[in-house]
């Protein structure tokens, strides 16, 4: 409700997602920027903690459309069913816009469990999976050979964060702004193509990937090159886009409540997984004592991340419609006397944990 979207979030997601949009079009990392050539309307509606209300998330959308914006990116989601949401994005596809949505990080099949934004079927939505840098599908990245269309780069992916810093982070968070990046530049090249008609560029114009046959309805990974030069092509082209009405029948039975006592029913921040690496001198490949203190600060991470997922599971209980963001794999490699000492810690929204 003010205009003051600045990035409280500890990871800094929305910088991080913000930077990759931004470097579809330029170098984000050169000395000198060059003028960007898409702009970024940031809309805030997600807390410090990752957490926000889809009611939010409509005015956020609504707002969106309102002031001209031809592509929305939502790096969020929850497995909740909204009508309003539903409505809000629909009026969006009304006016011509294409809806990029994150399919998310549980390694599920969006085709059978419920992800929202991704799962409702209007058809200037398209969603994103993620991959790494073999065309895999990343293991923490949701796919569904119906739901899900595109895949992108979502694996260790370097980017922007406040105060002039980068840090790699992956999810598909990450990849869902390639798409958004990508489709900007291509309605700078056919300005009078709808989001739909974006969306099957996109989906047509990717690279065929075998690992996708049943994680995407397109088998696809993005092409930014092949992409730009389909919109090129179609610069000519008039305006098209079928009409959709939406089949209620077929929402969920949650969609009858607006309100769920339940974790894992509001929006979230999706996707982030960050991989640090330290340096560190010494040339012995003994063990000394820095290299046993930063040893027993990674043992003493499970019980910091017990404290964080306690305080937000109470967090949780008393403010309903709140939950934390998609975090999956997280690796951490910390360089110390000639040794590598490497940790992973695996976490899932509803506040499970595993560390090695």
């Amino acid at each position: 409700g003010n205009a003051t979207p600045m990035d409280n979030d500890s990871q800094g997601h929305g910088t991080h997602t913000a930077g990759i949009v931004l470097g579809v079009g330029q170098d984000i990392m050169a000395t000198t920027l060059e003028a960007a050539r898409i702009q970024i309307m940031p809309l805030k509606f997600l807390g410090a903690d990752g957490s926000g209300s889809t009611s939010d998330a409509v005015s956020a959308i609504y707002y969106a459309v309102r002031k001209g914006a031809k592509v929305i990116n939502n790096s969020w989601g929850g497995s909740s069913y909204s009508q309003a949401l539903h409505d809000a994005i629909t009026y969006a596809y009304n006016q011509q816009v294409l809806v990029v949505s994150a399919a998310g990080n549980y390694g599920k099949n969006n085709d059978s469990n419920d992800m929202y934004p991704a799962n409702y079927p209007v058809p200037g939505q398209i969603v994103v999976a993620a991959t790494n840098d073999s065309d895999a599908l990343a293991s923490f990245s949701n796919y569904g050979a119906s739901s899900v269309h595109i895949a992108a780069p979502g694996v260790s992916i370097l980017s922007a964060t406040p105060s002039n810093s980068y840090r790699y982070m992956s999810g598909t968070s990450m990849a869902t702004p390639f798409i958004s990046g990508l489709a900007a530049m291509m309605f700078r090249e056919a300005t009078s193509l709808t989001g739909y008609q974006i969306k099957n560029l996109l989906t047509t114009y990717g690279d065929t990937v075998a690992a996708l046959n049943t994680k995407t309805s397109s088998h696809k990974r993005t092409n930014a090159y092949s992409a730009i030069n389909a919109a090129k092509g179609q610069s000519a082209t008039a305006s098209f886009q079928p009409n959709y009405v939406q089949d209620n029948s077929r929402a969920p039975a949650s969609a009858a409540s607006s309100e769920s006592s339940s974790g894992d029913s509001s929006p979230k921040g999706c996707g982030l997984v960050s991989t640090v690496i330290g340096g560190g001198s010494g040339g012995s490949n003994s063990m000394g004592v820095r290299d046993a203190l930063v040893f027993l600060s990674l043992l003493a991470l499970p019980l910091v991340a017990w404290q964080l997922v306690r305080r937000r599971a109470l967090s949780a209980i008393e403010h309903r419609r709140r939950f934390e963001r998609f975090a999956m794999d997280s690796e951490i490699k910390v360089l110390a006397g000639g040794r590598m000492l490497v940790a992973q810690m695996k976490t899932i929204s509803q506040g499970g944990l595993s560390f090695n």
